[in-house]
């Protein structure tokens, strides 16, 4: 669909919160994606790094419906493990670095998580910690499975009214129509619009 002079894609036809990207990916791969640490990742490598990802994870019996804990700093890695996790219809779990083990624990068990994306691997801690860098060594996924629009996104856990950590669990297609009711709002600022075009770039936090 455009608005003044923008296209956006189409939430019929994109089911799932990472269909869109790897399309991109695959139509303008050198276009920019992330700048990290004040250097820029172009859209074919951050999905290629994404797609390695994912071929590990795989190789370690990641699959369909399953919880992955995402504990890594702001950065590409950190993009691409969300990516490589969704395109295997495995929901994530982010879980900030600095998070006490007590409150960890509760929220991996309360989520049901089996692995763990990090920045050190140890295989011997359950739920297993998978290395980034290790991962991102594999292969990469070329076949990922469909992804129903059902499927569960991700899961975000706040303290809730007790204290305890409470999940609230954000389903694909409905992600994808919160992202996209953002960016049409976004859009509509038409101070924005006095200087759209398609270098322009918009920041979000979801």
């Amino acid at each position: 669909r455009r608005m003044d002079g923008c296209t956006l894609p189409q939430t019929r036809r994109l089911q799932c919160l990472h269909a869109g990207f790897f399309e991109w990916a695959r139509k303008h791969p050198n276009e920019v994606a992330v700048w990290d640490g004040g250097q820029p990742v172009t859209r074919g490598a951050l999905a290629h790094r994404a797609r390695c990802m994912a071929a590990g994870l795989r190789e370690e019996g990641v699959g369909y419906g399953d919880a992955v804990e995402v504990c890594l700093p702001r950065g590409t890695d950190q993009v691409a493990a969300v990516y490589a996790i969704l395109s295997l219809g495995a929901c994530y779990v982010p879980l900030d670095m600095d998070q006490p083990p007590v409150r960890r624990r509760l929220i991996e068990e309360s989520a049901g998580v089996g692995a763990v994306i990090a920045t050190r691997q140890d295989l011997s801690t359950q739920p297993p910690r998978y290395g980034v860098h290790e991962l991102a060594m594999r292969a990469p996924l070329n076949t990922p499975p469909d992804v129903d629009a059902n499927a569960c996104a991700y899961v975000i856990y706040t303290s809730g009214s007790t204290g305890i950590p409470k999940g609230v669990a954000e389903r694909e297609l409905g992600a994808l129509k919160k992202a996209f009711g953002w960016a049409d709002d976004q859009l509509r600022d038409r101070s924005l619009r006095a200087n759209e075009g398609p270098g322009n770039v918009l920041l979000a936090v979801l």
